[in-house]
């Protein structure tokens, strides 16, 4: 399952790349024009090298967002829970239609439901880079003790 730092900070979400946490971020929370909102999208697209997912409510700044290339894609109206049945619903829906889209869950905010979300079927997923800093600490703490 393919690992993605979620949360509203570019900056952290840029140090769990660079610690190699993850495939890429996803930044949460609508984009706006405001300058604010304008820096977060720039500083977004200093993240790492892998994909970069954003929130979309409402349609954005289209060349703010095209200055993301290839590395850029849009999360639209998905829930936040690993709801099961939803899950299933949504893999059927992806092979019944041979769409070429990934699964994508999250947030997810605790290591239990990353692992449902895995057994579900998900392909990738959303983490809050707690959640990332945790399970790299469990992964070093096993590896010293083998």
């Amino acid at each position: 399952m393919k690992l993605f730092a979620a949360g509203a900070d570019p900056a952290e979400l840029r140090r769990c790349v660079e610690d190699g946490l993850c495939e890429g971020a996803a930044l949460l929370g609508a984009l706006d024009s405001s300058p604010e909102g304008q820096a977060r999208l720039v500083a977004l697209g200093q993240v790492g090298a892998g994909p970069i997912l954003v929130d979309v409510a409402a349609p954005g700044e289209p060349a703010a967002l095209a200055s993301l290339g290839s590395r850029f894609a849009a999360r639209v109206g998905a829930p936040s829970a690993a709801d099961p049945d939803l899950l299933r619903k949504a893999r059927a829906l992806l092979r019944a239609f041979r769409a070429g889209a990934a699964l994508l869950v999250g947030p997810l905010r605790d290591a239990g439901t990353l692992f449902d979300a895995s057994v579900m079927g998900a392909e990738a997923a959303l983490v809050e880079p707690a959640v990332l800093r945790q399970l790299a600490a469990r992964r070093s703490g096993a590896a010293a003790g083998s």
